[in-house]
């Protein structure tokens, strides 16, 4: 932080509540993932830590993402964060190594594993659907299809920044649904089943 200006965080609330208001939208799709933990009960050691845990980790992304947000608007101004592409790229490509050149290639490296978990649960929960479909167990072939499938297309199929933009609007759009209706779904099913097996019981 010795780069950093902290003038550039003033004034605080200068265009008032609305624009923060109108920033939570956006800021709730790097949160959303926990409802993959109703289709992952299951598989838990030790389901009773499950909620504490969910809380945990979402309050660890929440501290690392605040400690990179606070750092982007510290050192870069106002009129200079609007625009990078990427400030956060941009922010670490300073750093240098006396043995070692270009940091910010290893950083895209971590950060494309820090990116992979993003879509590896829905991967996991794809096949996993698939295999108890067909009443299998440890079954490798849906994953390796769908994996060689994603691959091929990446490689068919190179969208360009407009596109990536409308596919990103639509991912966004999917998101706040499943984020909002599929844990009422789940809370509905598990109400009316319970509710049918006590019946079924008397």
């Amino acid at each position: 932080l010795k780069d950093a200006e902290f003038i550039f965080m003033l004034p605080v609330l200068k265009e008032g509540m609305l624009p923060i208001l109108h920033a939570v939208a956006p800021a709730v799709i790097s949160f959303i993932g926990f409802e993959i933990a109703f289709i992952l009960y299951p598989y838990l050691k030790n389901k009773q830590a499950a909620a504490r845990g969910i809380v945990i980790a979402n309050t660890i992304t929440l501290l690392v993402y605040l400690q990179i947000t606070l750092s982007c608007f510290l050192y870069f101004s106002p009129d200079e964060i609007t625009n990078l592409l990427w400030p956060t790229l941009t922010l670490v490509k300073p750093i240098h190594f006396p043995f070692f050149e270009r940091f910010e290639i290893l950083f895209l490296s971590f950060y494309m594993f820090i990116f992979s978990t993003s879509f590896l649960p829905s991967i996991f929960i794809v096949t996993e659907n698939i295999n108890q479909f067909f009443g299998k167990q440890n079954w490798q072939l849906p994953i390796c299809i769908l994996l060689s499938l994603i691959l091929a297309a990446s490689f068919v199929y190179i969208p360009t920044h407009s596109q990536l933009e409308v596919m990103s609007k639509w991912w966004n759009w999917d998101a706040y649904i499943v984020f909002c209706f599929f844990p009422v779904l789940f809370f509905l099913y598990a109400t009316l089943y319970t509710r049918w097996k006590q019946r079924k019981t008397v």
